[in-house]
């Protein structure tokens, strides 16, 4: 049976323009002005068509993913392990109104834990928020991750001031101590809101737009639950953690599939 010397007729991919402009490399940030669509990236390989069809997470430079995907999963381990530390309070809170003895060093100690785990997520948050080498110069919403981590570097102050307070052996005035829940309140609060729209950035580079819907209605259904939900048997706050869980446990998978994705398609 003869075969064809050329494909059959049919719908084909209509070829890309060469990049002109600003267009760079999503890998690397290499400037592709000029370059034809069908040659790799001179600085890191990838091929230039995969940069021209949109900021994919599975093109992003391997060692963004490594530090995001790292920070997705620290961030969701610290949501887990505040929801044990939140059943063991209420636990102890309950236990100290039958036993007036109770250890006073418990006290202590998940102050200590509480601190810790708070530190984690900042430091999870800020390998998360870790900028795209590819957008160096052009980066969308440099803004909202930038005023993000200015949110983080305030919490992480109000941390280091709590853990001083708190194993200090000098007392601090009561005042210290209100003024400290206060700014956490505030920075934890401010930063919730730029911290919801950046994972639906990331989202809509997987994309899973599923996902960024999510990402965008938590922007104000988180802030109800926490608020109006808790008259139903303190429920809303729980809901609201379960859904960030799931949030971020998404997120962590996306970003590990992205990672794979970019180590295999990186050459040796």
């Amino acid at each position: 049976m003869d075969v064809p010397s050329t494909p059959p007729d049919g719908p084909t991919t209509p070829p890309l323009p060469a990049p002109t402009g600003q267009v760079v490399c999503r890998r690397c940030g290499f400037s592709l002005a000029g370059l034809h669509p069908t040659l790799p990236c001179p600085e890191c390989a990838l091929p230039i068509e995969r940069s021209l069809r949109g900021a994919r997470l599975a093109d992003a430079s391997p060692e963004y993913l490594a530090w995001t995907s790292r920070g997705a999963l620290l961030v969701f381990w610290a949501g887990i392990a505040v929801f044990f530390v939140v059943v063991a309070e209420l636990s102890i809170l309950i236990s100290r109104e039958f036993d007036a003895t109770f250890p006073r060093w418990v006290d202590f100690a998940g102050a200590i834990v509480d601190i810790s785990l708070d530190i984690l997520n900042i430091i999870g948050w800020w390998w998360l928020s870790a900028p795209d080498p590819a957008y160096e110069h052009s980066e969308p919403a440099t803004g909202l991750r930038r005023f993000l981590r200015a949110t983080l570097g305030a919490l992480l102050l109000v941390s280091i001031f709590d853990i001083v307070r708190t194993t200090s052996p000098t007392s601090f005035d009561p005042a210290f101590e209100d003024i400290s829940e206060i700014a956490w309140f505030v920075f934890g609060a401010v930063s919730y809101f730029p911290s919801m729209l950046y994972l639906k950035r990331l989202a809509l580079r997987v994309p899973d737009e599923r996902l960024a819907r999510l990402c965008a209605r938590m922007v104000w259904l988180g802030p109800l639950l926490m608020t109006v939900g808790i008259i139903v048997l303190f429920l809303g706050p729980v809901a609201a953690l379960i859904i960030m869980l799931v949030v971020q446990w998404r997120i962590y998978r996306h970003l590990r599939a992205a990672l794979l994705e970019a180590r295999a398609a990186t050459p040796a």
